[in-house]
């Protein structure tokens, strides 16, 4: 057994019995909540799946709990993709500006970012971000960037830059879908939500600036793309937060010379394709 001190000073003692007693309850419920999930079953199936997974499953299976409230977010049906949302709690904070010093995990069963990552992005047997609706991708983006920045460094937990690296290449590769396209109020919704999350991981991470300056022919939208988004972008928000984007890379001398020591501006217009961009500036107000 183990034996703990909680806060009043007394031993608590968690047996291996009761872990086994936990994961066995865990793999039982697990998929009866999924099952009532699907979106062929109706909404009162839909709304309890979702009541439970954060008032029963959370409790014993953070990351399937959590990975289930994601993909509810999306729901057809306005209640019980609220009810997800706010489990998630990303209900009134979609499409709003990230404060990046104000994130604090306020429920102590939400799962790290890595595992996050692990059960949303990577899931094998269960439905997947690149699987959900839009409406739920949006509010996976916004839940995972949330818990990003709640970690007590950027890169809180075990997994540190690689989970950082997938988050990235998530939000890349999502934007890539819709580029060079007219794009529905949904799609609108969902880039804007891709832009402000690109716009947190380039502020306060060098390694963020580094990987989104880098991820140019992997995923078909890189910093060329960025730029003219930021510039051509039908939606104000998107253009905002990817100028921000822009502006974040431009700063970090370190993305545009081997030796920062001997660094120039002439070299750096040159190499940042400031120039051009300032000619197409000039050439959209003329």
């Amino acid at each position: 057994a183990d034996l703990s001190t909680n806060g009043s000073g007394s031993v608590s003692v968690e047996t291996k019995g009761n872990k086994d007693i936990t994961a066995s309850l865990a793999r039982s419920l697990s998929p009866l909540i999924w099952n009532a999930a699907r979106r062929s079953q109706p909404k009162s199936s839909r709304l309890a799946a979702a009541r439970w997974s954060h008032e029963l499953l959370s409790h014993i299976d953070a990351p399937n709990a959590y990975h289930l409230l994601c993909f509810l977010s999306g729901d057809d049906d306005a209640t019980v993709s609220m009810i997800a949302k706010q489990a998630m709690g990303v209900d009134k904070t979609m499409g709003e500006d990230m404060i990046l010093s104000s994130w604090t995990k306020d429920d102590s069963n939400i799962p790290s970012f890595g595992e996050i990552m692990t059960s949303v992005v990577r899931s094998k047997s269960r439905p997947k971000f690149k699987e959900f609706h839009l409406r739920a991708q949006a509010a996976s983006l916004r839940f995972m960037v949330q818990s990003l920045f709640s970690e007590e460094s950027f890169y809180g937990d075990d997994f540190g830059g690689d989970e950082l690296c997938t988050f990235v290449s998530v939000i890349l590769e999502t934007l890539s879908s819709y580029k060079g396209r007219s794009l529905s109020r949904e799609e609108t919704d969902l880039v804007d939500e891709c832009s402000i999350c690109l716009s947190a991981c380039t502020s306060s991470s060098t390694e963020g600036r580094s990987l989104v300056r880098n991820f140019n022919d992997d995923v078909g939208f890189g910093f060329n793309d960025i730029s003219m988004q930021a510039l051509r972008s039908h939606s104000a928000k998107a253009r905002r937060h990817f100028s921000e984007v822009m502006g974040h890379l431009y700063e970090d001398r370190t993305l545009w010379t081997d030796s920062p020591s001997s660094f120039a501006v002439s070299d750096w217009i040159d190499v940042t394709g400031l120039m051009k961009m300032a000619n197409l500036c000039k050439t959209k107000l003329h």
